[in-house]
């Protein structure tokens, strides 16, 4: 009961913080992935077991979660590398800031992205790599 109630309040603050990113113009990748890992959390404590709820109540701090998103992120950057993961971008109407790390490489909708090593077109779509 403790431990759902602690994941709803923890739930709450991230949303707050995904709403205040969309408002900045910022994608909310962080708080939707802290959003998952307080999600999870949330499973394990309402889990009968010792060691679910020990380790729902870890991911429902922010420092464990930023570990664990480290973590996450590099397999993710790793599988990308070796291109087991493609990651497709729909970037339609998308205004990037200035000095925005994806830059286009080609024209019109479709486009690949290489992060930034070349191009300076558009970004109205593409893949990243």
């Amino acid at each position: 009961m403790v431990g759902a109630s602690l994941a709803r309040r923890a739930g709450l603050q991230v949303l707050g913080r995904v709403q205040r990113e969309v408002e900045a113009g910022r994608v909310p990748a962080g708080p939707l992935v802290d959003g998952v890992i307080v999600l999870v959390a949330g499973a394990l404590l309402i889990t009968p077991g010792i060691l679910t709820d020990a380790f729902g109540f870890l991911c429902l701090v922010p420092a464990f979660r930023s570990l664990v998103k480290r973590s996450l992120w590099r397999r993710f950057e790793r599988a990308v590398r070796e291109q087991r993961v493609h990651v497709t971008v729909d970037v339609q109407g998308f205004e990037p800031a200035h000095g925005d790390p994806l830059r286009d490489v080609g024209s019109g909708r479709g486009d690949r992205f290489d992060g930034g090593a070349r191009g300076g077109g558009r970004d109205d779509g593409g893949l990243l790599h």
